[in-house]
């Protein structure tokens, strides 16, 4: 069995790092500091050391490396820190953390054009410096992008999509809560639980929508395939014919026909802009997982400005959709894959269960104001509350509740920072559903809708002091 010591002064990071390795069948060995790990070394020669970068004391991460480098060099080191900076990676690529074995070999898996690594010299000592020195490599790269913050959507348990609306209920009555879009889909791809036919509107036949501005898609795969059908023109035809064989389904969770309006002819008849297998459906979807979620900088998270900022937040009611709290990951509860289901299940310790927090949406539709055809111009179509009459709600584009968490990398991601001419002056962000806001405080002043109305939220804001606004900025940008 092999054996992994973990050395870091942080408990709880012992405690669920070593919960991972124990079920993944390693023998773990702790240490709280340096020089405890310099002896549990010499005690058990681990086949891997995880070792903390900023520890404090005599021996910190890097006084400790030296150590280990000198005194076990047939250990590998795995350097950990959510606080390092650039110059602490050369640093420890100078100290040979990253060194490969001698009797180190690479397997590729076939096929591939252009294999990566080709050897074991791509990733050794000299190779890593050069990357991180001509900044091939970099922070973007490393931690990803916000791509919708996919991966933590599908993470939110049904019942506390549910027990959102129920809680919007309470405060702004039933006609202004948010609503849950119940849907056809697919949990796990076209192979696993599928709901072709939602009648009831409840998770008996049904799953939640979660994805898109409409969120009408229900599961990461379903909204890779609807995306590349609505804005690609392209199919997915293995999927639909395992869902609906030969039968012609007016509302489909994969495309066996392209994307073409009835009288198109030509495009009716072509087998659209190309085809993707099941297979290309879930890589598609695992990418969007792994380039999503970042985290919040601690840094940041104790500033004064962002502490005061998410108490203006809270104090404008803006958390009465915009989610900020806590929440639990019932793993069997969520759009969550099998695979990440079984890990969360079997692999990690209750005590060190992962949560949702600061992710900013309830996933719920609401009504912010936008109309989607032309009302009848000689009466309103909304009452003295702002809520759309009955006879007019197909008027009415309701919009899901978007994720505020990552929106300080928003403009780095879709290169609106240089949208400006003059590289002093602020560049536009391009926020809300239709771009039209150039900041997160313009677009706090740009809600509309009757929930927005009844919780005097364009009053509290037209209130605030420089300051106070200030702060808002603040926080809303550490997310």
């Amino acid at each position: 069995m092999a054996t992994v010591l973990i050395v870091d002064d942080e408990p709880n990071i012992r405690r669920m790092v070593g919960a991972l390795l124990a079920g993944e069948g390693y023998e773990v060995r702790e240490a709280a500091n340096g020089a405890q790990g310099i002896a549990r070394a010499d005690e058990a020669e681990p086949d891997a050391v995880m070792l903390d970068l900023m520890m404090p004391g005599e021996l910190d991460g890097m006084a400790t490396l030296a150590r280990l480098r000198i005194d076990h060099p047939d250990s590998a080191v795995i350097m950990m820190s959510g606080k390092a900076q650039l110059t602490d990676a050369v640093r420890a690529v100078k100290l040979g953390a990253f060194q490969t074995s001698s009797s180190c070999e690479i397997t590729q898996p076939p096929p591939t054009s252009r294999p990566w690594p080709r050897s074991c010299s791509d990733l050794d000592n000299a190779a890593i410096h050069t990357a991180i020195e001509e900044q091939a490599v970099g922070y973007m790269l490393l931690n990803g992008k916000r791509l919708g913050n996919a991966s933590a959507i599908e993470a939110m348990p049904n019942q506390a999509i549910i027990g959102f609306r129920d809680s919007q209920k309470s405060v702004l009555g039933e006609a202004m809560a948010g609503e849950i879009v119940w849907n056809a889909g697919a949990r796990d791809g076209v192979d696993g639980t599928v709901r072709k036919t939602c009648r009831t509107g409840s998770l008996k036949d049904c799953f939640i929508g979660r994805f898109g501005w409409l969120g009408d898609r229900t599961s990461l795969e379903d909204q890779v395939a609807n995306a590349a059908f609505v804005e690609m023109s392209m199919t997915t035809r293995e999927g639909y014919k395992k869902l609906y064989a030969n039968e012609r389904e007016p509302f489909p969770i994969r495309y066996a026909f392209p994307n073409c309006g009835p009288a198109n002819k030509v495009c009716t008849q072509s087998n659209g802009n190309g085809d993707l297998s099941e297979r290309d459906v879930e890589r598609m979807a695992d990418y969007a997982r792994w380039v999503g979620n970042p985290t919040r900088s601690e840094f940041k998270v104790a500033l004064p400005e962002v502490i005061a900022g998410e108490k203006v937040f809270r104090q404008l009611k803006c958390d009465t959709c915009h989610v900020i709290r806590k929440v639990e990951i019932v793993p069997d509860d969520t759009m969550l894959t099998k695979d990440f289901r079984a890990r969360l299940a079997t692999r990690v310790a209750q005590s060190a269960r992962p949560f949702l927090s600061y992710i900013g949406t309830d996933l719920l539709m609401h009504d912010m104001g936008y109309l989607s055809q032309v009302g009848h111009a000689t009466r309103s179509i909304r009452d003295s509350d702002g809520v759309v009459l009955p006879e007019f709600r197909s008027y009415v584009q309701k919009i899901r509740t978007p994720p505020l968490k990552g929106l300080q990398f928003n403009r780095f991601v879709t290169d609106s920072h240089k949208n400006t001419k003059t590289p002093s002056d602020p560049a536009c962000d391009f926020l809300l559903h239709d771009g039209r806001a150039c900041d997160a405080i313009e677009a706090s002043f740009l809600h509309d809708g009757p929930a927005i109305r009844k919780l005097r939220v364009i009053e509290g804001l037209n209130g605030l002091t420089p300051i106070q606004l200030r702060d808002l900025r603040a926080f809303l940008y550490s997310l």
